[in-house]
């Protein structure tokens, strides 16, 4: 998956809808998301034509998309109790940034900046987004 062309990646996206094209700073990205905002995805291609990272924004409304690793709902389930399973698993999780913590092993990248719910540190209970890469892609950039 990693590594595909965009006009590979955006034929792959279009069974999900109509994908949008946009350049950014860092480089192409292609997104796709359906009116009710039940998925909406996004592709990076930020070294040249190839894709670096899928960043899956957390689904919303009655007919929300079911986004799971390893069993967990990821964006159903609290954020404190993903991580500690994914630790209970052996994986180490980098909360340098309380907002962005990331998991090394398994190359996710998490989202807690933004929801309406907060918890005591004022994070948010539920991830935001969750940002899927290569080995070694968490560590050369900003989730």
């Amino acid at each position: 998956m990693f590594g595909m062309t965009a006009e590979r990646a955006s034929e792959a996206m279009s069974q999900w809808g109509q994908v949008v094209h946009d350049i950014e700073p860092s480089g192409l990205m292609l997104e796709v998301r359906d009116e009710d905002w039940s998925f909406h995805v996004q592709a990076y291609f930020e070294h040249g034509n190839q894709l670096g990272s899928i960043q899956i924004w957390r689904p919303e409304g009655e007919n929300a998309a079911l986004v799971t690793f390893e069993g967990m709902d990821l964006f159903g389930m609290q954020a404190r109790e993903i991580m500690t399973r994914l630790r209970e698993n052996g994986d180490e999780i980098d909360e340098t940034d309380l907002f962005n913590p990331t998991a090394h092993r398994i190359t996710l990248g998490f989202n807690r900046e933004d929801g309406d719910e907060r918890d005591g540190e004022d994070l948010a209970v539920y991830f935001t987004s969750v940002v899927i890469a290569p080995p070694g892609y968490l560590e050369s950039s900003d989730t």
